[in-house]
């Protein structure tokens, strides 16, 4: 046997320190360390993770990128250890991922090596980790809808792998797999397709719900045929017939977002109650695969939908669910009790609006849901929670007196993120700064940045001023939320498809800004502040921020990221930050390019220079501070 490239405990190691990298970029708070001790242990944390970062990306380029890049056929050393990476980078029955851009490449290649090698139990094998890959990477982008439709090639390749499994699926074709293991692979796959059917642009196309639920359906039967039974006699059918049903009722999830027919609800209704009897005729095995708790959701759900209960009587049980929660269980099942189960009320008022006594439940959920994620340890997958919490964002119902979209957003990122959280407040810091003092010196720059008073001919009071720039700049990273998991890959460089990814977060956020009145106001502030003053870079690509009304705000928000991103030393770069001195330096070289001039002109004041000193020194600290407090409901 021909010796590969890969060394297999190198892989190993990649995985467990990139395990270990993500429990130090969002550290537990077990213990009352104090906000000064956790600022520190923060500090040491990300020079120990630029550490890791560097064994990491030499882990890759000695051992994976190689492989990868290689014609014609692997050693069967090189083939066994990527499979074995594989892996170690994504557990799919358990829905945790590690690195799935990474895995996905891998499994790419070793498609074209079963290809090339003409084994059908490799090729089959691999098509099942093309489509968990693909499964993820669909939901690690599908948040970015409307803002991007890159998530449809994801789905269209695991689509594509699972039909080119299928195809052995027909009984003639079934009988010449080489052995029970593969056979066990098709059947899996048969079920599981259903991964690949969230097509949120296609919600409501009546023959597409049809056709995935006969899909699914189909699926079903096979427990039921002699042929396949007799075939695959090792096969966990009672595991194989549950999940079926299981994810036939998963298709309604989010008050049937997709918008299936009374006609198909009601069979989807029957397989609920098929499920409950099949539940409850083995509840220690079926438990395990399913929870009480879970079963109470998916009957619920699918009463309601089909008709046969009203929705106050839906809504009590969702309620009786979340006071049952564990708020201390951050298993997938838990996940979907203290994060779904709000979604799918908070979705029963999308033509209604609720009452004050509905006003004070979804207040709670927030709520919940805050202390939920701070709780959460950061060392597992998160890509399915963030698809979840994506939702509740597009889904906000503004409380009086209760969480305010600002609010949540900023108490998730301290949660998810730490630097991103400081980071915003820092930039925010910084805005305010510049924007006093720009206001003193050159107050008509801000006759159209405020909205309320765009329409007068005299510019707004600095108060008002400062106020809008404040909560602009705090809010001008939310759409980082929708890319957490690709932030906090330190491990190594980022791939093009994950800078795509980045660079729609300017969009994303001005789309969620804008889907409440409290937070319009800031919208064009998160989707330009990433564009050069001259419009001759940046990102969005499209976006022409000379367009925009907001041009002074954006330009200080703009500044102040730069500012806070060049200097810093955690989150965003782990390198050693550059100097004030250094900054202003690189600002006067890209004076009236990136940077608008009168800033840069403004960043040359003594008085100016000192305050913002203060900021990136104390004001930092403090925010560290604060991101802790936050945790600990301090």
């Amino acid at each position: 046997m021909d010796k590969g490239l890969t060394d297999l405990t190198a892989l190993e190691r990649y995985a467990e320190l990139t395990t270990w990298i993500r429990e130090l970029s969002a550290p537990e708070i077990t213990a009352d360390i104090g906000a000064e001790n956790y600022r520190k242990q923060l500090l040491r944390n990300f020079t120990r993770i630029g550490e890791i970062a560097r064994i990491n990306d030499g882990i890759l380029a000695q051992n994976v990128y190689p492989v990868l890049e290689q014609e014609g056929l692997l050693s069967e050393d090189d083939a066994r250890n990527l499979r074995i990476f594989n892996d170690a980078l994504l557990d799919g029955r358990n829905l945790k991922n590690l690195d799935t851009p990474v895995m996905y490449l891998c499994a790419d290649r070793l498609i074209k090596h079963a290809e090339l090698k003409g084994d059908l139990a490799e090729l089959i094998s691999v098509c099942l980790d093309v489509i968990m890959a693909s499964y993820t990477m669909l939901f690690m982008t599908i948040r970015l809808y409307p803002c991007s439709d890159i998530c449809f090639q994801y789905r269209t390749q695991g689509l594509a792998a699972a039909n080119r499994v299928l195809s052995f699926l027909p009984k003639e074709a079934f009988q010449t797999l080489p052995d029970d293991n593969t056979k066990e692979k098709v059947l899996i796959v048969s079920r599981y397709i259903f991964s690949m059917f969230s097509r949120q642009d296609m919600f409501g196309d009546d023959a597409i719900n049809q056709s995935d639920f006969d899909v699914l359906y189909r699926s079903l039967l096979l427990a039921d045929d002699p042929f396949y039974t007799t075939n695959a006699p090792q096969y966990d059918w009672r595991n194989h017939r549950f999940r079926a049903m299981q994810y036939i009722c998963d298709l309604t999830e989010r008050n049937n977002e997709r918008g299936f027919s009374k006609a198909l609800l009601r069979k989807i209704r029957q397989v609920a109650l098929d499920m409950e009897a099949l539940w409850k005729s083995d509840e220690t095995f079926f438990g395990r695969l399913a929870p009480r708790e879970v079963m109470e959701l998916l009957l619920a759900r699918t009463g309601y939908l089909a008709g046969e209960t009203d929705v106050k009587t839906y809504r009590n049980t969702l309620l009786n669910l979340m006071r049952r929660r564990n708020d201390r269980d951050f298993s997938y099942q838990s996940i979907l009790i203290n994060v779904s189960v709000p979604i799918e009320y908070m979705r029963t008022f999308r033509d209604v609006a609720p009452t004050q006594e509905d006003k004070i439940h979804i207040g709670g959920f927030y709520h919940n849901l805050i202390g939920y994620i701070h709780h959460m340890p950061k060392r597992d997958s998160i890509t399915f929670l963030l698809t979840d919490l994506s939702e509740i964002l597009k889904s906000f119902i503004a409380i009086e007196g209760g969480v305010t979209f600002e609010e949540l957003c900023l108490s998730l990122l301290a949660a998810l993120h730490p630097p991103t959280y400081v980071h915003s407040n820092t930039v925010a810091d910084l805005s305010v700064c510049l924007a006093g003092h720009l206001y003193q010196k050159r107050p008509e720059l801000f006759a159209a940045s405020v909205p309320e008073d765009r329409a007068k001919e005299t510019p707004p009071d600095e108060t008002a001023v400062t106020d809008y720039v404040r909560h602009a700049a705090l809010l001008h990273d939310v759409g980082k939320l929708f890319i957490v998991e690709t932030i906090i890959t330190y491990g190594r460089p980022l791939f093009d498809l994950e800078f795509d990814w980045v660079r729609i977060h300017p969009e994303i956020g001005a789309y969620l800004l804008s889907l409440y009145p409290q937070t319009a106001r800031y919208a064009e502030i998160a989707k330009y502040h990433h564009k050069w003053f001259n419009d001759a870079a940046g990102y969005p690509p499209e976006a022409a921020f000379t367009s925009s009304n907001y041009q002074t705000a954006i330009c200080i928000v703009s500044m102040a990221d730069c500012l806070d991103a060049a200097t810093d030393v955690v989150g965003r770069s782990y390198k050693e930050g550059k100097t004030f001195a250094e900054f202003l330096q690189e600002a006067r070289e890209e004076k009236g390019k990136r940077f608008a001039p009168y800033l840069v002109e403004l960043l040359e004041d003594e008085a100016v220079q000192k305050d913002i000193e203060s900021i990136l020194l104390a004001g930092r600290d403090e925010n560290y501070r604060n991101a802790y407090r936050i945790m600990k409901g301090v």
